[in-house]
């Protein structure tokens, strides 16, 4: 057995020649150049006894003890321990004794704040950065700038992360009706080092939290009723909600003469303020109710109503001494951000207040620019931001003509080509490998009040791929469930017992369930079944769109057909020509880790990785694994990569690919390369254990779809934008100096205002030019088999997320690390995911 030498890892450099095909236009993009001066700041470390958490406190110290600097607005201050400042300041270190007196308590608390000195920061540095001079990103002083544009805006208005909100302007917030949510919109704003100079990216930004309402009526939407009719039955109902409301911060008003006072909910209690009774000052047996109209001249409304516990550090997990406050005088705190998992109608509204079409957008994002210009601070540190976008010449690459078979004439090849909104139909073209549907079965979920037109919609589908060159044959077992009545049988059993019915010289090709709703629940648990333990691709379908042949006809039939016969082991279409890379034998793979949703340190994450296994790049082997939680690289990336080496070989003639493209999804900026060195070390490790000086070509590409860039093209002028053309490449101006990274818009935007992708070459033993790279990745986003347009990101990307993210959402994988799903050699061979 080899053993692998890894190879010294250098991060791809831009090629001398920067990309030249399509064709040349102009775009804005959302940066703002900015102007500095080649200075010298100063870093500070803050430090405040007792310790302090809350940002909005520290920041009010500073700005106590901010006289004392002697650089007048010349101080910027992240809320935490850095401070930077435009000169030394005269007193170090400088030690200071602040008093704050919070409205509505009796005493000030008083605050000892130490400031001494770090070090000096040569802004000179990010200039000989931009040149190229230097390839180490001063991070430090980026970060000086970053904390100068962000600090008046921390103070003025709601920061969070990157972005600033505006709460008390009304046009900002968006209510959702029967929801505790709403939603906030405001500006997102970083400072960028590129090759066209230091740019503040502005963009519009959204978030969801919970709105700042009283609390019984935050509970009475929680329990879908009204405020006067709440009622609190049993026991279990109570834990509920307890659980629920638990970690919320509210604020009382009673004690403090109209003053907020915030605390954080522990739960709720048993008692009411009606049945708790507690000794008072004067040793008086009393109960909450009676209390509050003695002491505080309230009476209560609903004394019916549970109490509510909130936190106290001298509770020291003791109940009985935690606090107790009625219900109705608690307010839910404004700024929480909503971390759980949203609804349809939460969704929806986030979507609503953030897909605005280019002018809107346009207009939105330039409301953000006075924040970070009109500042004394800025000012104070010779910095000044441009008023308008920067202009950018984009490439929109030629269009790869796509091939199809002719469905009057078989074996006959025709052409298509995606028009300029990145789009085609199937309307007179065959699928370029059609399959046949011969062994499946459908388990149908009725619901009488929609009816059952089971046979009806089986017909027409079977019409619609013989048009496509497919045989669907009928289904040899069609087995119908009651909705609303109880199932004899449980879902496994159910399943089970419609695969064993199917008479197949093998194993059956599919399984159809027809369901009349969007259960989410129950849709996890067929993929689970079908994928996990049956072992055979499934096709969920909806009644309501497959029954109702008007509203949802032949473009309905016809995304079935795309996604059956990819399943079944067909080509839908392919590029003509030879992709870019497949000059040679190549896998092109897509890898993505999916991680469990916000605040969940329990579950762990969920890799994945997919690999063509054939020269159009059409049919693809997966493999899933589990790892720690929250962990970028993929841990067993090796035996994964091994794997699918082994699937080519025996797939492709006994045939070893001399290269491996690698589009790796799900990196944050920060790890590019660390995760790159071990993927890296994995893939070449797996190569060589498999045979002795075996050592394919790699070109290892990251593609982040979350960033804040956006281009609007302003061909027709800045009075009529528009979204980029399908297929806009930038490589120059706001990418990073000395980097292999380009941006590009490949799909034409539906809704709103589309996002360009942006894309960074760290690994490249292959050779590719920059053309090279920008053609491929915009082929194999033509190549995404479930639709007929082209998409943001290429196929196998996509294909990765989607095998990754149904695990983690459906499989139940809330295992240890190790244990991973048990797939069929069956599945993995298939395209189950698409």
């Amino acid at each position: 057995m080899a053993t692998c030498v890894a190879p010294q890892f250098r991060l791809a450099t831009r090629p001398q020649q920067r990309g030249t095909s399509g064709r040349s236009h102009k775009v804005l993009a959302n940066f703002y150049k900015l102007k500095y001066q080649e200075q010298v700041l100063w870093q500070y470390q803050v430090d405040v006894t007792p310790e302090v958490k809350s940002k909005n406190t520290m920041r009010e110290l500073i700005e106590k003890v901010s006289p004392q600097f002697g650089v007048g607005k010349g101080y910027a201050y992240d809320g935490m321990h850095a401070l930077f400042t435009s000169k030394e300041l005269a007193i170090q270190p400088l030690e200071s004794r602040v008093e704050v007196h919070k409205e509505g308590q009796k005493t000030a608390k008083l605050f000892t704040i130490k400031i001494r000195l770090v070090s000096s920061v040569d802004l000179s540095m990010l200039q000989g950065y931009v040149r190229g001079e230097t390839k180490d990103l001063p991070q430090v002083a980026l970060q000086a700038l970053d904390v100068v544009l962000r600090h008046q805006g921390s103070i003025k208005f709601f920061p969070m992360r990157r972005s600033f909100f505006y709460p008390d302007r009304k046009e900002t917030i968006s209510p959702i009706p029967r929801s505790n949510v709403e939603v906030l919109t405001g500006h997102f704003q970083s400072v960028r080092a590129s090759e066209g100079g230091l740019a503040i990216n502005i963009d519009l930004s959204a978030v969801a939290v919970r709105k700042a309402i009283n609390l019984v009526e935050f509970i009475a939407t929680e329990l879908k009723t009204s405020p006067d009719r709440l009622l609190f039955r049993d026991r279990a109902t109570l834990e509920a909600v307890s659980k629920e409301i638990k970690g919320i911060r509210i604020q009382t008003t009673h004690t403090t003469g109209g003053h907020e006072r915030n605390h954080r909910i522990f739960g709720l209690a048993p008692e009411t303020p009606d049945s708790y009774k507690f000794t008072d000052e004067r040793g008086n047996k009393i109960s909450v109710t009676e209390y509050f109209r003695t002491r505080y001249h309230i009476q209560l409304k609903r004394p019916d109503l549970p109490l509510v516990m909130v936190e106290h550090p001298r509770a020291e997990g003791d109940l009985s001494k935690l606090p107790r406050v009625p219900m109705e005088l608690c307010f839910i705190a404004p700024g929480q951000v909503y971390k759980k998992t949203m609804n349809k109608d939460e969704r929806t509204a986030m979507l609503k207040a953030t897909c605005l079409d280019p002018p809107d957008r346009y207009r939105q994002i330039q409301f953000g620019v006075p924040v970070a210009r009109e500042d004394p601070h800025m000012q104070a540190f010779g910095l000044d931001a441009s008023n308008d976008m920067i202009d950018i010449t984009a490439r929109a690459l030629p269009h790869p003509t796509l091939v199809y078979r002719d469905p009057r004439q078989k074996g006959r090849e025709v052409t298509a080509q995606s028009d300029v909104q990145g789009k085609w139909n199937l309307m007179n073209l065959a699928f370029m490998e059609p399959k046949a549907l011969k062994f499946w079965g459908v388990l149908v979920f009725v619901d009488k009040r929609q009816g059952d037109a089971t046979e009806e919609f089986l017909q027409r589908l079977a019409r619609q791929g013989s048009g496509y060159g497919m045989t669907i044959t009928p289904p040899q077992v069609i087995h119908r469930v009651d909705r609303l009545a109880e199932p004899s049988k449980s879902m496994p059993e159910l399943m089970q017992q419609l695969a064993a019915q199917i008479k197949a010289p093998d194993r059956p090709q599919l399984l159809m369930v027809i369901l009349p709703d969007e259960d989410a629940g129950r849709y996890g648990e067929i993929k689970r079944l079908s994928d996990c333990i049956i072992g055979v691709p499934s096709q969920c379908i909806q009644s309501w769109k497959a029954f109702d042949a008007r509203k949802f006809g032949d473009q309905y039939l016809a995304n079935i057909c795309l996604k059956l016969n990819s399943k079944l082991g067909g080509m839908n279409w392919k590029i003509q020509g030879n992709l870019v890379c497949m000059t040679k034998p190549t896998i092109v793979f897509g890898a993505d880790v999916h991680h469990p949703g916000a605040g969940d340190m329990a579950r762990p994450s969920v890799a994945s990785l997919v690999g063509s296994m054939d020269m159009f790049a059409s049919q693809y082997y997966s493999s899933i694994t589990v790892q720690d939680n929250r962990v970028e690289n993929i841990q067993e990336l090796e035996g994964m990569m091994r794997d699918a080496l082994v699937v080519f070989y025996q797939r492709n003639g006994k045939r070893k690919p001399d290269q491996l493209f690698i589009i790796r999804d799900g990196v944050g900026e920060g790890q590019y390369e660390e995760v790159a060195r071990k993927e890296l070390q994995a893939i070449q490790t797996a190569a060589a254990k498999l045979e002795a000086n075996y050592q394919p070509k790699v070109c290892f590409c990251i593609v982040q779809k979350r960033n804040h860039a956006r281009l609007f093209r302003a061909e027709r002028g800045p009075q009529s934008l528009e979204n980029p053309l399908s297929g806009t490449v930038i490589d120059t101006d706001i990418v990073t100096p000395g980097a292999f990274d380009f941006y590009m818009a490949s799909h034409h935007g539906l809704k709103g205002t589309s996002r360009p992708v942006h894309y960074q070459v760290l690994y490249d033993d292959i050779g590719f030019n920059a053309d090279q790279v920008h053609n491929l990745i915009y082929q194999l986003c033509h190549l995404y088999a479930r639709c007929t347009r082209v998409v943001s990101v290429p196929a196998p990307a996509y294909y990765a997320h989607h095998a990754a993210f149904k695990a983690g959402k459906f499989y139940g994988l809330a295992l240890d690390k190790g244990k991973n799903p048990q797939f069929p050699a069956s599945i993995k061979n298939t395209m189950y995911f698409v």
